[in-house]
């Protein structure tokens, strides 16, 4: 499975390829692999021997964090929203078919229907005073300053639509533009991967739970 199950402090998403807490944490698309055993993690905490990463930055706290999360934990809410839940999280992934149009930050009409039932599922887990994070994603399509401007655009259109359907919360938002990838926006010979753009088109929201 594959995702950004942390949010602050791994650099770029990655994949758990995992059996239990026994697997690797593969960062982002790059080649590096970190391979983790059940006894290298303490909770969500790294206790494990010096890992080479080569040269990629990763926080191995997270990858523990991550390594809590299994195939289980990640089911679709409907169609265009799936969750993760995790140590401390629990994060919503909604697709760009469902939010907006191509290359826009405003809202759709089956927007509001998916925001509705990401705030009934975080109210019926959480209530209604939560800590939310919106994480704004692009593909890797048109320059990487317009792709932030866009993530940016498109998760203040969330803010807003869950500010008025949650108005206790606590929201904060961030664009990462490209810079998260969880498929291959072209394939291995160069060419176009439309499929792996689109997963890339996509709003996260997460909630800091107790755990």
């Amino acid at each position: 499975m594959t995702g950004a199950f942390d949010w602050g402090t791994c650099n770029g998403s990655g994949s758990w390829v995992n059996s239990g807490l026994d697997g690797t944490w593969r960062v982002g698309l790059n080649p590096a692999a970190i391979d983790l055993a059940a006894d290298d993690c303490d909770g969500d905490r790294y206790v494990g021997g010096d890992v080479d990463t080569g040269g990629v930055t990763v926080d191995l706290d997270a990858a523990c964090v991550s390594a809590g999360v299994t195939a289980a934990d990640l089911v679709p809410l409907d169609d265009d929203i799936t969750v993760a839940r995790g140590v401390g999280f629990t994060a919503y992934t909604l697709t760009e078919e469902v939010l907006f149009e191509f290359a826009s930050a405003q809202l759709t009409a089956p927007a509001q229907t998916a925001l509705q039932s990401v705030s009934d599922s975080i109210v019926a887990e959480n209530g209604a005073d939560v800590s939310i994070l919106i994480i704004g994603h692009t593909d890797a399509i048109g320059t990487t300053e317009s792709n932030l401007d866009l993530s940016q655009r498109r998760a203040n259109s969330v803010q807003d639509a869950l500010g008025r359907l949650l108005p206790e919360a606590d929201t904060s938002t961030v664009g990462l533009g490209e810079s998260q990838p969880i498929a291959p926006n072209a394939n291995p010979d160069g060419t176009d991967n439309p499929t792996g753009r689109t997963r890339n088109r996509r709003v996260e929201i997460v909630i800091t739970t107790d755990g």
